[in-house]
């Protein structure tokens, strides 16, 4: 679901587990309700993936959304967590 102003103003509906595999499906289905592509999208982690930003990039929109592992490299590292993989 897509917001705007409070008002809900695109919906698309999947049965892919995966929120990567969304994104583009759900701006293509806005694009084709306004005939135009929103200039700003938020999302969280799960929509992170290089296609959903070569996407953005190619359509001039401005994707605000943090990478999957944006958390771990931002964690402090100690004794315990040193050699974990990201």
């Amino acid at each position: 679901m897509g917001s705007s102003n409070g008002y809900i103003r695109h919906i698309y509906v999947s049965g892919d587990a995966n929120d990567r595999n969304t994104y583009i499906p759900f701006m293509e289905g806005y694009h084709r309700a306004y005939g135009c592509f929103p200039r700003k999208t938020p999302a969280d982690a799960g929509y992170g993936s290089y296609d959903n930003y070569c996407y953005c990039k190619e359509h001039d929109i401005e994707l605000y959304v943090k990478y999957n592992t944006m958390h771990k490299e931002q964690e402090k590292v100690t004794d315990r967590n040193r050699f974990r993989a990201i």
